[in-house]
């Protein structure tokens, strides 16, 4: 009798155990799952970038995401972000190329949000990326509205290799003929493609 009591008293701590782990566990998923509120790089180790590499935009390039009606002022955004990419790639030595013309090493795609909140499932099927194929620190993450993603991906298995994210791009600055939004976004972008040699 006192053994069926023993081994009663053991299943019991056991649950306990497994009651309480569990709820550790809720509280990592939860976190995981906050908007990123800091500037965040990942990078595959594969992603080694030669001097001579070439860069052409992504074929469905989607710049925006976002489901409602882009305002000017997102598209003038857009342009400001997209101008700032190739010229400090084109600065850094690389070429920019035509897809087209002529099959790059890799393709940039970049991702202005205007949502309240998108996910990383939202920014893959953008640019039609491969399920799985993904840094696994990217995995659950989410941004917040007025973030800027750039992902440098790999064109024959169209996997992300590098993917930047910043977030408050604009944070509330106007773009105005004498707005200091281009200057911004210019030193956004720097400080995402700093990891690039020259």
């Amino acid at each position: 009798m006192s053994e069926i009591k023993t081994v009663r008293q053991f299943c019991y701590t056991i649950l306990a155990i497994l009651f309480i782990s569990g709820c550790a566990s809720n509280d990592t998923i939860t976190n995981t799952v906050q908007a990123e509120k800091k500037t965040i790089i990942t990078s595959s180790p594969s992603f080694i970038v030669s001097s001579k590499a070439t860069f052409s935009w992504h074929p469905n390039i989607i710049s925006s995401a976002t489901k409602v009606k882009k305002t000017t002022a997102t598209i003038d955004i857009e342009n400001q972000v997209q101008q700032a990419i190739q010229e400090s790639l084109i600065k850094k030595g690389y070429s920019f190329v035509s897809a087209t013309a002529s099959w790059p090493d890799y393709f940039v795609g970049y991702v202005y949000v205007t949502e309240p909140v998108i996910d990383d499932d939202v920014v893959s099927k953008y640019f039609d990326l491969m399920p799985g194929l993904r840094p696994k620190s990217d995995i659950n993450r989410r941004y917040e509205k007025d973030t800027l993603i750039i992902d440098f991906i790999e064109p024959t298995a169209f996997r992300v290799l590098r993917r930047a994210s910043t977030p408050e791009l604009v944070d509330g600055v106007e773009l105005t003929s004498d707005s200091v939004l281009p200057e911004r976004i210019e030193s956004k972008v720097d400080d995402l493609l700093r990891g690039f040699p020259k």
